[in-house]
């Protein structure tokens, strides 16, 4: 279990209740303890960091799987996996982008 705090500049914090005691020292002075409803509104990411993070996830699903577009490659291995390489870039385009998005099956 937890105990969470804010200070006046809006950080927060989270220490191990059994912990406290011991932490007590090093906890800045100007904090006030919070709900962990409070806490959880307070670290909620902004649509911008899901934004970004949804972006970063795709970038690196494509970049596992640039492999499958070398002219090496058999051209079936290519046309399947092409499929899959557009619906990540197509994702932008879903309806709940960045909040609710869904995530293509890589081919198997």
């Amino acid at each position: 279990m937890f105990t969470h705090f804010k200070d006046t500049n809006g950080n927060t914090y989270s220490l191990e209740t059994a912990f406290l005691a011991e932490s007590l020292p090093s906890i800045p002075a100007d904090v006030v303890e919070i709900s962990q409803e409070e806490m959880l509104e307070l670290t909620k990411p902004t649509p911008e960091q899901i934004e970004t993070a949804v972006r970063a996830k795709r970038a690196a699903l494509l970049a596992s799987c640039d492999w499958t577009q070398l002219g090496d490659v058999p051209e079936v291995t290519r046309e399947k996996w092409a499929g899959y390489r557009q619906a990540l870039r197509d994702m932008t385009k879903q309806k709940g982008f960045p909040g609710a998005v869904g995530w293509p099956v890589p081919p198997v």
